[in-house]
């Protein structure tokens, strides 16, 4: 799980989550030029392990944010918390968190987004990915 930032284009939320293999990075780097490849490779990594099937929902959760498919990306990122809750992933929590803050900004539910990023803040620190706090 530990591919470099630069490896994962400039999300906010890449740093976040170790990429668990070359497919989650390549999905996270291709996210914006070629959502549709992202999307593919993310649906890939959805029949993997656990945690392999976390990573891609949480590209998947992305994908739909960018399409504005928002509540597919809300399904997504619940789907990616149950399973970043059993095997304590914190990174994995607070890009779920942050991208649930995305959501809400873009839908206008300000309240909500502040509640959101400011737990994907906290659990960013907790987990000793301070990418998130310099941003």
């Amino acid at each position: 799980m530990a591919t470099a930032p630069a490896e994962r284009g400039s999300d906010a939320a890449a740093p976040l989550r170790g990429a668990s293999g070359s497919q989650e990075g390549e999905a996270w780097g291709l996210r914006r030029s070629e959502p549709e490849r992202a999307r593919a490779l993310a649906a890939e990594l959805c029949s993997g392990d656990a945690p392999t099937r976390a990573g891609g929902l949480l590209v998947l959760a992305f994908c739909d944010t960018d399409r504005s498919a928002y509540e597919t990306a809300l399904a997504h990122l619940s789907e990616a918390e149950v399973l970043f809750t059993r095997f304590t992933d914190g990174a994995g929590l607070a890009g779920v968190a942050l991208l649930r803050g995305v959501v809400n900004l873009q839908q206008g539910d300000y309240e909500a987004a502040l509640t959101h990023l400011t737990r994907a803040l906290e659990l960013s620190r907790a987990a000793g990915a301070p990418q998130l706090a310099a941003r």
